[in-house]
């Protein structure tokens, strides 16, 4: 075999060796107590959090289009408090829509 290639190929080898596994992520997973809701929904958007809490809006049915709920976690993610229901008017959402028809 060619010298040069040798060389190349030895080079290369030890290089995706040393490289290879020093950018891999190293993750820790924690699984902790399982989550059960009292009726089916799931979470549908991460609304926001403060030092001590997440925010997480939930929607109920299937495919999350019933009713809307706002629900409280700690940063453990396990629930704190009750949810708290949430009701969009119809004739509110009917005026948001005519207004934004005329939005130029």
């Amino acid at each position: 075999m060619n010298p040069k290639f040798l060389t190349f190929l030895l080079f290369a080898v030890n290089w995706f060796l040393s490289h290879g596994q020093a950018d891999a992520l190293v993750a820790d997973i924690k699984i902790g107590d399982l989550f059960k809701n009292d009726k089916r929904e799931i979470p549908i958007d991460f609304v926001g959090e403060d030092s001590t809490y997440y925010y997480i809006l939930y929607a109920g049915g299937r495919f999350g289009n019933g009713d809307k709920s706002l629900r409280k976690f700690n940063k453990n993610l396990v629930p704190v408090g009750d949810e708290i229901a949430l009701e969009v008017s119809s004739d509110l959402g009917k005026a948001v829509k005519k207004q934004a028809l005329w939005v130029p």
